[in-house]
């Protein structure tokens, strides 16, 4: 027994949060439990009970992690000044900090949208090259080929900076060794998700692959 609140109580609160809401809960007691206990704790989000006393390995054979793939795995701040180089390609036909602060603005508006962002983020190159072409002709340049020219130095820059958060990959192998089974979730096309997990070698460290673009559909449904 906790010595303020029973783990129904902590259930509740666990789940009253919105980042932890969905979060699956194993009840550890060893209290003898009845057909109505379980069925009070499976309304609260349980998925299943262990009674005390009892070997690590069975809990950790019935806990299964589900992580995600970009920042989270991949570190996206690697990338954060790619707009900053890929604008350098500008000059002299137009001030490069121009585009860029343009760029910027109108990078925040495009995601900001939910359904933007759904679409947008299904081809990543597209998007990139939407808002530099609607950056260049706000600020007055005629250029036809300049906003592909910054989308694609953008493209080479992100792939050249992209990389893992340091100990990411130690810590899926610890887990696996620990008897977790491991499920990706990521939202994004299925190649440029799938090009990362072969560039990383992460797929054998999961037992189950989701990715959006394979999938029809993607988080939070």
């Amino acid at each position: 027994m906790m010595p303020e609140m029973d783990g129904f109580e902590t259930a509740t609160l666990i789940h009253e949060h919105p980042r932890f809401e969905k979060t699956p809960i194993i009840f550890v007691t060893a209290v003898n439990v009845s057909d109505l206990d379980r069925l009070r704790g499976y309304k609260l989000g349980a998925v299943d009970y262990v009674m005390k006393p009892f070997e690590a390995p069975v809990l950790v054979s019935k806990v299964a992690v589900f992580v995600d793939l970009d920042d989270t795995i991949v570190d996206g701040s690697a990338v954060v000044n790619c707009w900053v180089d890929a604008c350098e390609c500008c000059a002299p036909l137009v001030d490069p900090q121009v585009v860029l602060k343009e760029i910027l603005r109108l990078r925040d508006w495009f995601w900001s949208d939910p359904e933007r962002h759904r679409v947008g983020r299904l081809d990543l190159k597209a998007a990139r090259r939407r808002i530099a072409e609607m950056a260049v002709a706000n600020v007055g340049c005629d250029d036809a080929g300049l906003a592909t020219r910054i989308a694609e130095q953008y493209d080479r820059c992100r792939d050249v900076r992209m990389a893992l958060f340091p100990g990411a990959v130690d810590t899926l192998a610890w887990l696996r060794q620990a008897g977790c089974r491991l499920a990706l979730l990521t939202n994004g096309a299925a190649d440029a998700q799938r090009e990362k997990l072969s560039r990383f070698q992460l797929a054998p460290l999961f037992d189950l692959v989701l990715i959006e673009g394979e999938l029809g559909f993607g988080k939070p449904d």
